[in-house]
């Protein structure tokens, strides 16, 4: 098959999206291909299943995300699950004070 034709499809896909957003730039975002979704859960998880139900701080926890994974992930993202994870009945993690988290004993982890 030829590449001739993906490339025009391309171009028209491309003025198209142009014509509806109004700006190359949000064209150039729409075209990127999406993030890949990081396993922030199960990464807090194991960083804190390793700190042995000791507390750490969100940047702590931060850290080791990203050295576990390798690669950079969001602060917000990290806090965003760490907040959402410590409450209710279904909570991995207790809050034990103003950013400070530790791997919920129990059934849950």
């Amino acid at each position: 098959m030829d590449a001739a034709p993906t490339e025009e499809i391309q171009s028209r896909r491309t003025a198209r999206l142009a014509a509806r957003a109004g700006s190359s730039t949000c064209v150039q975002d729409l075209l990127r291909p999406p993030r890949t979704c990081v396993p922030v859960t199960k990464t807090i998880t194991e960083v804190l299943g390793l700190a042995n139900y000791n507390p750490m701080s969100s940047k702590d926890i931060h850290k080791a995300c990203e050295e576990l994974l390798g690669r950079p992930v969001g602060y917000r993202s990290v806090k965003n699950c760490l907040s959402k994870n410590a409450h209710g009945l279904e909570a991995k993690f207790i809050r034990v004070g103003y950013g400070e988290y530790r791997l919920q004993i129990g059934p849950n982890t």
